[in-house]
């Protein structure tokens, strides 16, 4: 349900023989030895114009993609298949600046696999496991996205209570949604779910709203809420899996900056011992240690949602309920202007005509 970028600030100071050794080697080995694949597996677009494109590309953003599993086991093989995605996450770094771009790709946006089956992306994770939907992203959106983390909600749950809860500014609405999903997630993680009082808390200004401490379990739950809108920071009104994701994105920033605010030994100690079992990931410890040595400058930039506002069709009231981008093609091209600056990105072939398929598809099965 979120992503790990709060993990990579957890790991912030790294100097010394003790620290390499003990926290991030042996974390990072907990983490991989999940994973039965290497990057190189991982299927990319290898069309010209799409490798020179992140041949300039690739040397100022890392790409690492987020996913958060409604995993009930705590089994390390419903890490990376068997679960569905139902948060998918791509963070962009930007290696000179620090600034994390995060984009929220819609778990029920329409894709053709890598393979030419077709379904909702949530999906192809469970059915097909991390390095399909990996694949498929890259060949649906042009991207060439080799590195993921993966969590699941106990790992959300125990994070945050490390962290003694975070602040989060709520409606009377959202508050009560909370309470609706929160004695399953509790029973789900194995942790009790303590009620909120909607009536104990002064809502005021433009959006209504009251500062609310949320333990573990709450702020899970608060990331699950999905039939409650919520208003943007431009005054629109967000709806399902739209507002679900920005409130994903609302608790990833809250724990990072609370992390960096709170960093200790002793904390980076206790994550390794509780967070980092629920957690999956394929990043090399080169890599690892590279994005160590900058987490402290980490900072959360801009955020957005694909498909694009005004850019795909919503089939919910149908039997699959699908999200078709419209048109595949402008929507990549808005995506590399909005992750990496690129202006008038010529989406590749392979693109191209999966734009047409689903806008075909779609007319067929209205």
């Amino acid at each position: 349900m979120l992503l790990a970028v709060e993990i990579l600030a957890v790991l912030a100071i790294a100097s010394g023989a003790f620290l390499y050794f003990y926290f991030i080697k042996g974390t990072h080995d907990q983490m991989t030895e999940k994973v039965d694949f290497k990057q190189d597996d991982i299927i990319i677009n290898t069309e010209e114009n799409v490798s020179k494109h992140f041949d300039t590309v690739s040397e100022k953003y890392t790409l690492i993609m987020l996913y958060g599993v409604d995993s009930r086991s705590d089994l390390d093989n419903t890490l990376t298949k068997e679960s569905n995605a139902d948060s998918e996450i791509l963070a962009c770094i930007d290696n000179e600046t620090g600034e994390v771009k995060l984009v929220s790709i819609h778990r029920d946006t329409f894709v053709k696999t890598t393979t030419g089956k077709k379904n909702k992306l949530t999906n192809i994770y469970c059915s097909y496991g991390v390095q399909e939907s990996l694949g498929t992203i890259n060949m649906n959106l042009d991207l060439n996205i080799k590195q993921f983390v993966t969590v699941n909600w106990k790992a959300v749950v125990k994070a945050v209570n490390l962290l003694d809860g975070l602040d989060l500014d709520l409606t009377r609405s959202e508050v009560r949604a909370i309470n609706k999903f929160g004695p399953h997630t509790g029973k789900v993680t194995g942790y009790t779910y303590h009620y909120l009082d909607p009536d104990d808390y002064s809502y005021s200004g433009d959006k209504k709203t009251a500062s609310v401490h949320l333990d573990g379990v709450q702020a899970a739950s608060y990331a699950r809420v999905r039939n409650v809108a919520k208003e943007n920071d431009e005054g629109e009104s967000e709806h399902d899996d739209i507002a679900r994701a920005s409130r994903q994105r609302i608790v990833i920033e809250a724990m990072l900056e609370k992390i960096k605010k709170n960093f200790s030994l002793g904390l980076l100690d206790d994550f390794k011992r509780e967070v980092i079992p629920y957690i999956a990931t394929n990043i090399e410890l080169s890599d690892l240690i590279g994005m160590v040595s900058n987490a402290s400058k980490y900072s959360i930039g801009d955020q957005a949602m694909f498909p694009f506002k005004d850019m795909y069709k919503d089939s919910s009231n149908q039997s699959k309920a699908y999200i078709y981008c419209d048109t595949l093609t402008e929507n990549v091209t808005k995506l590399h202007e909005f992750l990496f600056g690129t202006v008038g990105y010529e989406p590749s072939s392979a693109v191209k005509e999966l734009s047409d398929f689903i806008t075909e598809y779609r007319y067929d099965h209205r």
